[in-house]
């Protein structure tokens, strides 16, 4: 067999496994953390303290600055689960969620706690990547006109009822003690 018209081939191949084995290697937290819910992780808190997860879910609130870290608090839609993360990962976000916005969609892989020893017991993930995956904007909240007019409805049926009644209590003669 002739290995110089192989060299090519074996080459690319070699090249392939080798980027693969680099790529696994430098990101192993996404490789081996598992996507979670918070009903998940409420649940079976024993089973997945301290391991490595995956949660998604809006940034609502606000971000929380602590030194060299910070929290911010996560909710995938059902339930919010604070996060403690460097600051430095929470530049990328813009915007928080709150009335007048949705907050950006991130992605968090970090280490789970029940019952963190840290930060006086409370439940947390400690974030060790953040992606965002969706960003936030602005919530539309438009003026409905069937509500305006009920509204000014309301208003003059009161303005009415109160003129009533200061009409009716002019009329009535005072009686002298």
């Amino acid at each position: 067999m002739n290995v110089s018209r192989h060299k090519p081939i074996l080459f690319l191949i070699t090249a392939l496994i080798a980027l693969s084995i680099i790529t696994l290697s430098s990101c192993p937290a996404q490789a081996t953390a598992r996507l979670l819910s918070s009903d998940t992780l409420l649940r079976q808190s024993k089973q997945w303290d301290r391991q490595l997860v995956r949660f998604r879910g809006e940034v609502i609130g606000d971000i929380m600055l602590r030194g060299t870290h910070c929290w911010i608090n996560v909710n995938d839609g059902s339930q919010a689960l604070g996060v403690y993360c460097p600051t430095e990962l929470v530049k990328s976000i813009r915007y928080v969620g709150d009335y007048r916005y949705s907050g950006d969609m991130v992605e968090i892989i970090g280490t789970f706690h029940r019952a963190c020893p840290q930060h006086g017991g409370e439940l947390d993930i400690h974030a060790e990547a953040l992606k965002i995956i969706r960003p936030g904007a602005r919530r539309p909240h438009p003026v409905m006109i069937s509500k305006l007019y009920l509204a000014m409805s309301l208003f003059s049926c009161t303005l009415l009822i109160m003129g009533l009644y200061v009409y009716r209590k002019r009329l009535k003669p005072r009686r002298n003690k």
